[in-house]
C-alpha cells in the first residue's frame, strides 16, 4: 500500500472526495452543501495549510488548519501536552482544523504523517518569515 500526499487548498481537485470522507466520518447529519462551505471557507483563512493523502488515486485522509497570528486565543482552550495550560492570550499558533481518515485505513500512520506535514509547513514558513525578519548585526 503505497501513500502519497498532496497539498489541499479550496482549489484543490480533491474538494469533492474530501467533503465525501467528511460525511463518511460524521456522527452528525451535515448535508453536502453545508460541510463544502465550511471546507471552502476555511480555506480562505490567511496562512492556511493542508494535505490530502491518497491510495490509488483515492482519497484515504486529509488534514486542514491555518496559522492565528495575532489573533487571540486563551491558551485554556488548547491542548497542551506535558505542560499545564496557563491562562493567558497566545498570539500564534497553529490550529488544526479538521482532520480525517477513511476507517479502512486506520493505524497506517496516515494520521500522524498528515499532522507531521502540517506542523513542518507551518514550521518552515515561520522560520523563513524570522529569517527575513533578522537584521544583521
Amino acid at each position: 500500500m503505497l501513500i502519497s500526499y498532496v497539498p489541499f487548498d479550496g482549489t484543490s481537485k480533491y474538494i469533492e472526495n474530501v467533503v465525501s470522507l467528511s460525511l463518511e466520518m460524521c456522527d452528525e447529519e451535515q448535508s453536502n452543501e453545508w460541510v463544502r462551505a465550511k471546507i471552502l471557507n476555511d480555506a480562505k483563512e490567511e496562512d492556511h495549510k493542508g494535505w490530502v493523502a491518497l491510495c490509488n488515486g483515492e482519497v484515504v485522509g486529509y488534514a486542514y488548519g491555518y496559522r492565528c497570528m495575532n489573533t487571540e486565543v486563551e491558551k485554556a482552550t488548547i491542548e497542551v501536552i506535558g505542560e499545564s495550560a496557563v491562562k493567558s492570550s497566545v498570539y500564534d499558533c497553529f490550529e488544526r482544523v479538521e482532520m480525517g481518515v477513511s476507517p479502512k485505513y486506520k493505524h497506517a500512520g496516515i494520521e500522524s504523517t498528515l499532522e507531521k506535514r502540517l506542523l513542518d509547513e507551518t514550521l518552515t514558513t515561520a522560520n523563513e518569515e524570522f529569517e527575513g525578519s533578522a537584521k544583521p548585526l
